[in-house]
């Protein structure tokens, strides 16, 4: 399991930092945790498979920048996150 923070996100893919490094084409299960919007309920958590699509070292931050490609990504996960991305306006 490898954790990595988000740079940016979109309904088809996402960029995230990370200490390791995966290799282009590789396909993984994705769980990305959207942000807390009301206090005392759990952040949502979108979880599909995800294909890696480009890395690069960023020297800026000592991590290794992932670009994803959301795959198979269903109905209800899509929703979520549909419904995140409209509310950070």
């Amino acid at each position: 399991m490898f954790y990595g923070e988000t740079v940016d996100v979109s309904v088809g893919g996402a960029c995230f930092l990370m200490d390791q490094n995966l290799n282009g084409g590789t396909v993984v299960q994705l769980f990305l945790q959207l942000p807390q919007r009301r206090q005392g309920h759990e952040a949502p958590v979108v979880s599909t498979r995800a294909k890696v699509l480009y890395t690069a070292f960023s020297a800026d931050h000592d991590r290794w920048r992932l670009g994803v490609q959301f795959v198979d990504i269903n109905g209800q996960e899509r929703a979520k996150l549909e419904k995140e991305l409209s509310q950070q306006g």
